[in-house]
């Protein structure tokens, strides 16, 4: 999740297309609540992953935690970016607050009284004084279905996603609310690993980061193993379902698999949206397009040039 609004943050810093979408460009305020060595690798490695220098006067990372709840907390921030926007002449495109748990200061995050204060706070201190963008980075509760703590945060704001990682590496990115519009396709990313130029560890060894990419070899990906031990792709899996959409017990005796692995294949397959329950999605046939294979209307396989077979 810290990687994601890296992202956020530094496509609006230097104006940068987040994933194709375009930004405004303007300054960011980063008010991290921890790891804030890590931060600054991480935005490193955000530029070297796109050959961007992010610009003086663009980026501004706290050196530590606010305390939402306490106003005075928040009003004495609040007075610090407006100090520098004004010496920059540009108000704040963007506000961010990395965790919400490290800057929510004395309080319950349960409580809708104390999560009615962090709101309020965040309004009058931030998105009113600016009328600019502030994103919160939060925790899923323990079952993963949502945003922990009381139900009052997502009732207050505008859009809300969620950012998850599965057993093979590939980051979700799935909008739950979009006030003021329909929510948009999920995001399919990876991490990427950057190695830090001239960045050594007490051993002399190169340090690295990582960067998001958008996880265009998930097809190519193996996603299970038979039990001699050669390994299942996404694209073998694929291209037999999208000639026969068979059921699960009929794919696992043509993968030679166990049921189990096949059901844990279909699961896999429907978290990156390939397929649902009847068919192959639009996204599942893009995908196989990559590879160098398509359907045509006649539902006949061609190559990658788009010539039918002999």
């Amino acid at each position: 999740k810290s990687f994601f609004a890296v992202d956020i943050a530094a496509s609006i810093a230097t104006g940068t297309a987040f994933f194709s979408s375009s930004v405004k460009q303007g300054p960011v305020f980063y008010i991290a609540g921890e790891g804030h060595n890590g931060l600054s690798r991480r935005f490193l490695g955000w530029e070297i992953a796109h050959t961007i220098a992010i610009p003086a006067g663009a980026l501004y990372k706290s050196s530590g935690a606010m305390q939402v709840l306490n106003e005075e907390s928040c009003q004495s921030v609040s007075d610090q970016i407006f100090e520098v926007c004004e010496r920059l002449g540009q108000a704040p495109r963007a506000i961010i607050i990395d965790t919400l748990a490290r800057n929510y200061g004395a309080g319950d995050e349960n409580s809708t009284e104390d999560m009615s204060r962090f709101i309020l706070h965040i309004d009058r201190w931030f998105r009113a004084r600016f009328t600019t963008f502030v994103a919160t980075v939060h925790h899923a509760g323990h079952n993963m279905e949502r945003a922990r703590g009381s139900s009052a945060l997502k009732a207050a704001v505008d859009s809300e996603c969620e950012v998850t990682k599965d057993e093979s590496g590939a980051i979700r990115v799935r909008f739950t609310k979009m006030k003021e519009a329909e929510c948009p396709p999920d995001l399919l990313l990876r991490l990427s690993s950057v190695e830090l130029p001239g960045v050594v560890d007490d051993e002399g060894q190169p340090v690295t980061s990582a960067s998001l990419k958008v996880a265009d070899d998930l097809i190519n990906s193996k996603i299970a193993e038979r039990s001699t031990g050669e390994g299942v792709t996404a694209k073998e899996v694929m291209t037999l379902l999208h000639t026969e959409f068979v059921s699960v017990r009929v794919l696992g005796e043509r993968l030679k698999v166990s049921k189990s692995t096949a059901e844990r294949i279909i699961k896999r397959l429907k978290s990156w949206q390939f397929i649902d329950d009847k068919s192959v999605t639009d996204a599942g046939k893009n995908a196989l397009a990559g590879t160098g294979f398509f359907i045509t209307q006649e539902d006949k396989r061609v190559d990658q040039r788009g010539h039918l077979p002999a």
